[in-house]
């Protein structure tokens, strides 16, 4: 069983996200919040196998978040569910060591195979993020295209 906690400071995506991981039999929401200031206590108290966060939550400072869970040791992996597609924030999300980065507009099909492959170990990123990532890559490695 996938143990899922949710973050999210919109209650309609938590209400329907809900619904959409839950018809899966092999996932969990344990847990899920409208407010910042309650998404480290409540990854502290119930260890998620996955947290699903919107790296856009008013009062949330991703950055120190994540830090902190990786201080704190806590073996929960995290999957950004956001509608922020820009270059800095995808870098920063990996940078922070997040293991999936999906955007509000992909499908429920997609959401669920990423919830699933990050909670396996891998990593996802949306379609819609793979160029950011590979642009970074090659800037980190100093490559230019081969065909611009």
């Amino acid at each position: 069983m996938i143990r899922v906690l949710i973050a999210d400071n919109h209650p309609i995506v938590l209400s329907g996200l809900t619904t959409v991981l839950e018809r899966e039999d092999e996932i969990e929401v344990i847990e899920k919040t409208s407010r910042s200031e309650n998404v480290l206590q409540l990854t502290r108290e119930h260890q998620p196998d996955v947290l699903i966060l919107d790296i856009n939550m008013e009062g949330l400072e991703y950055l120190p978040f994540f830090n902190q869970i990786h201080d704190d040791r806590i073996p929960t992996r995290s999957l950004i569910l956001t509608e922020n597609q820009e270059h800095e924030a995808v870098v920063k999300s990996i940078r922070a060591g997040i293991h999936g980065y999906l955007l509000k507009s992909d499908s429920e099909t997609m959401i669920v195979s990423a919830l699933k492959a990050v909670a396996n170990g891998r990593v996802w990123f949306s379609p819609s993020t793979r160029s950011v990532v590979l642009g970074w890559v090659r800037e980190l490695v100093g490559q230019e295209p081969e065909n611009k």
